[in-house]
């Protein structure tokens, strides 16, 4: 909505009514497919996938 008086634009908080039948549903089905992972299953697979422990080290030129 655009404020009449100053011109700036704001959002309005949407306030739901509830969960749907169908959400729940989705939810319990998701939970359900989902496997459960440990926080170091996670930081082990993005560091095999990502290599991002490549950028931890020494600065360039610092051999110390």
């Amino acid at each position: 909505m655009i404020d009449p008086e100053t011109g700036i634009p704001s959002l309005k908080a949407f306030r739901a009514d509830g969960q749907r039948p169908s959400a729940k549903r989705l939810e319990q089905e998701v939970k359900a497919r989902m496997p459960e992972r440990s926080l170091m299953g996670i930081v082990a697979r993005t560091a095999y996938w990502v290599e991002w422990w490549r950028r931890f080290g020494p600065p360039s030129g610092n051999e110390c």
